[in-house]
């Protein structure tokens, strides 16, 4: 069912970007869980790219040491990992 998740999950960011703005913490994590959508689906490259994304916004907008930021460089190290870049 991950699959059925990515488009309600690409719906919703969609939504979450022309109501809240790119940037907003709502909007990022909407992204966030798209990109772990797509790591479980085996989408991983592409889900890297978005959680890098992710990471680089919320360290702007929160800051580095915020929870959302931590758990979006979390995700990151997953997707990675995910891609066998453990080295």
């Amino acid at each position: 069912k991950w699959g059925e998740a990515e488009v309600i999950l690409k719906e919703v960011l969609e939504l979450t970007k022309k109501v809240m703005g790119p940037e907003h913490p709502d909007t990022l994590t909407s992204k966030s869980s798209l990109a772990s959508a797509l790591n479980r689906q085996g989408k991983c490259g592409e889900a890297e790219a978005m959680l890098r994304e992710v990471v680089k916004l919320s360290k702007q907008v929160m800051g580095p040491e915020h929870p959302h930021t931590l758990t979006s460089m979390h995700s990151l190290a997953d997707a990675v990992g995910s891609l066998g870049k453990w080295d």
